[in-house]
């Protein structure tokens, strides 16, 4: 009986050891790090945030976004850019399960990739042999429920090999990860750009500085909104013609942690005429004058709030 006992606490052991030792292999997801599935994908975090609306980062005439179903959620939203390790094609969605932890309580975690272009967005994602893309990993929430602690996990679907990356968060520190700027300074994105933070301003309607004849200007839909306006001059450093909304991606983030998409115009060299940014070529060498506009409502617009700038994992806040 004695001996049969000690059988026992030594299998006992032994689980207790082979748990432990999985759960210390798990990666961590830290913050300016590339993390590793072995044989598969690679990625690196970029943002997380909390939005009504998850949308393209060039926003045009018309365009795709998604939504909560209940209007009272929001979508909890973790944003990667992720390369594929693999010589075939990959649909993330087959090959990696996403969750998210609050409150000990797990929800599932869905995909929405960014194209090439920024200009759509398309639920599920497929990476292409060795690309890179955008990738947004999100679930449905009540707000109420997101002042504690979040744990985000990827978890590969290979039983023979599973790999688990994770981290823990909370929404009210991840700002602190991002660097921070104010008017005049210069954002960098190293081999695209300069982007020079030139002025803001609150206003019903945006239009060019010396407009003459025919010319385009924007209003705000509703009068209880304004357009918050960051004034830029963008640089193209690189050697090869850039599409000026495709240097940096912004959204603007009120006192709440909500997100607003920005819309892009750029100016004329004479200031005579404003035409979508996402329609105008930067040449090799070139700067133009470019704006990010957001239109939300006057309360927002008139409260302390931050735009957040982001390409390629690089991230930079600007608070006023």
């Amino acid at each position: 009986m004695k001996k049969l006992i000690k059988c026992l606490l030594t299998v006992l052991m032994g689980v207790s050891i082979v748990a432990c030792s999985s759960k210390n292999n798990d990666l961590a997801i830290e913050w300016g790090k590339e993390t590793k599935f072995e044989d598969l994908v690679s990625f690196q975090l970029e943002t997380i945030g909390k939005t009504q609306q998850i949308t393209p980062d060039v926003i045009g005439t018309y365009y795709n976004y998604y939504k909560p179903r209940t209007s009272t959620n929001a979508l909890l939203d973790v944003v990667l850019q992720m390369t594929n390790l693999k010589n075939e094609d990959l649909k993330v969605a087959s090959a990696v399960d996403t969750s998210f932890t609050i409150n000990e309580k797990e929800y599932p975690g869905y995909t929405i990739a960014v194209s090439e272009d920024g200009k759509t967005i398309h639920q599920g994602a497929t990476l292409t042999s060795e690309g890179t893309s955008k990738i947004h990993f999100y679930t449905e929430i009540d707000p109420k429920l997101l002042d504690g602690d979040i744990t985000f996990q990827l978890k590969t679907k290979d039983e023979d090999k599973e790999q688990v990356a994770a981290m823990t968060f909370k929404l009210s520190d991840v700002a602190s990860h991002y660097e921070s700027k104010k008017l005049k300074d210069v954002v960098t994105i190293d081999g695209t750009g300069e982007i020079t933070l030139e002025s803001t301003d609150v206003a019903k309607k945006i239009e060019p500085a010396k407009p003459t004849g025919l010319y385009t200007y924007y209003k705000v839909r509703s009068d209880s909104n304004s357009f918050v306006i960051l004034k830029t001059n963008i640089k193209n450093t690189s050697d090869k013609d850039l599409t000026a909304s495709n240097v940096v991606s912004a959204v603007l983030v009120d006192q709440n942690s909500n997100e607003y998409p920005s819309n892009m115009f750029y100016e004329k060299d004479d200031q005579s005429n404003l035409s979508a940014a996402s329609s105008t070529t930067l040449a090799a060498g070139k700067s133009g004058t470019v704006y990010f506009v957001f239109e939300v409502s006057d309360s927002i617009a008139n409260a302390e709030k931050t735009i957040r700038m982001a390409h390629m994992g690089k991230v930079y806040t600007f608070t006023f």
